[in-house]
């Protein structure tokens, strides 16, 4: 279960982050049966980690 979440975690931020303007926070969310706010907590967290590596 763990796993799947880490991996559903990685596509959505990939989707994020791509270049391709298709997709948007709501089309993810609707990917992936997720809320919009969940992608949005997702990515800020994926976020704070990076810097906290970086520092």
């Amino acid at each position: 279960m763990a796993k799947e979440k880490v991996d559903r975690n990685k596509k959505i931020i990939e989707r994020f982050f791509s270049s391709d303007k298709r997709y948007t926070v709501y089309s993810i969310a609707n990917e992936f049966g997720i809320s919009p706010t969940r992608v949005w907590q997702i990515i800020r967290n994926y976020k704070k980690k990076q810097n906290d590596s970086n520092n």
